[in-house]
């Protein structure tokens, strides 16, 4: 959907945790998007951790924007407790990571999408944003509408399955919302201050 988004640009790198094949064997239409992004100047790269974004080189201070749209583990852990703490431990970590791949402007933003309601509520992405940093704050919180993405087709980390997975956006009709977090005023004052960018 974002490549068929005229506003959003060239320039994308879209991720995935998975390798390319897994990705093809997970989602049938992957292959097409990948051709998607790439013939719109853009790059999928494969086998990237969302919480070691950091680690690649090229990474470092390299994004004005970086996206994470509907993260979920896919455990499949019955306990809902364990399920939520494991969720806080990749979002902590992702926000960890990410941060380090902004770019240092007032402009630069993480955005992060979850459905509405339980058990994501219960993940409070905005402490985990700030858990253990004073850099990055939540600027708003927007609502999610797939129809403004025309093409968009949520898909669950398992992959697509039709016993259990929906082709349209059903699955996030109950609402989902876009949190955006930036770095703080004082954490970008400060770096000026003492001659950083």
């Amino acid at each position: 959907a974002l490549r068929r988004n005229p506003e959003a640009g060239g320039g994308v790198i879209a991720t995935c945790l998975d390798d390319k094949s897994t990705l093809r064997e997970k989602y049938t239409d992957g292959k097409v998007n990948v051709k998607r992004i790439e013939a719109a100047a853009g790059a999928v790269l494969y086998g990237v951790d969302a919480t070691c974004l950091h680690e690649r080189e090229e990474f470092a201070h390299a994004f004005d924007k970086i996206v994470f749209q509907f993260p979920h583990l896919g455990s499949g852990e019955k306990s809902v407790e364990r399920s939520v703490h494991q969720h806080q431990h990749l979002l902590r970590s992702f926000f960890e990571s990410a941060r380090r791949c902004l770019k240092r402007l007032k402009t630069s933003e993480i955005h992060v999408t979850l459905k509405e309601g339980e058990p994501y509520k219960s993940w409070q992405v905005v402490s985990m944003a700030s858990s253990g940093n004073n850099e990055i704050q939540c600027r708003t919180v927007l609502p999610f509408v797939p129809s403004d993405w025309p093409g968009y087709e949520h898909r669950r980390t398992q992959g697509f399955d039709e016993r259990s997975s929906k082709k349209d956006n059903s699955e996030i009709a109950k609402g989902a919302k876009t949190y955006i977090f930036a770095f703080r005023k004082e954490y970008l004052d400060a770096l000026e201050a003492h001659g950083e960018d």
